[in-house]
């Protein structure tokens, strides 16, 4: 998937084409904020940049128990679903972000339920990371339990030298009030 999939520009796509020549970093790799956001499909959120670069949020998660025959995005492999009353565990989900430059992801098991219970993540694991010099990474649970006020966080991040420059890009998973969402920072 690329930028004329994601409906940028053909003027910014040459000149994001002039800044990856130049070894420049794109707006979307740095530590700045995006212009707009908009929701692509059910699992994706695509945040734009001033000079045309994207950044591609997505969360996957396995097929619902008892909906065979479902096709998941990328064939998340080895997770499911488990319902009870009350509460939605999912196993295996998928929690990517794809910079087109950078790309990163990590799987996660956690539990969605409604207020006034607490939803939760209980495990995370197999990071991956491409697109350049990682330096240093970390993954782990930052809130394992929603609070009144904040979601539950799981956060892999990783620091990468481009250019001379280390830069740090964190990838976060968040559960809370029988929702779930993923973010990029």
């Amino acid at each position: 998937m690329g930028l004329i999939y994601y409906n940028v520009p053909s003027d910014k796509i040459e000149n994001l084409m002039n800044k990856f020549d130049r070894n420049e970093d794109w707006d979307s790799m740095k530590n700045i904020e995006f212009t707009s956001s908009e929701q692509w499909d059910e699992n994706t959120t695509v945040y734009r940049y001033n000079d045309g670069s994207i950044q591609i949020v997505t969360i996957e998660t396995p097929p619902l128990e008892g909906q065979e025959g479902v096709i998941t995005p990328y064939g998340v492999s080895g997770g499911r679903w488990v319902t009870g009353s009350g509460y939605r565990n999912c196993y295996g989900a998928k929690v990517s972000t794809n910079l087109l430059q950078y790309s990163m992801s990590f799987k996660a098991d956690f539990s969605v339920v409604p207020s006034p219970g607490k939803s939760k993540i209980m495990n995370v694991y197999e990071s991956t990371f491409s697109g350049g010099t990682k330096k240093k990474d970390w993954l782990g649970i930052t809130r394992p339990s929603e609070t009144n006020y904040h979601p539950a966080t799981a956060e892999y991040s990783v620091i990468v030298n481009r250019n001379g420059n280390d830069r740090k890009h964190s990838l976060f998973l968040r559960v809370q009030k029988g929702s779930y969402r993923s973010e990029y920072q």
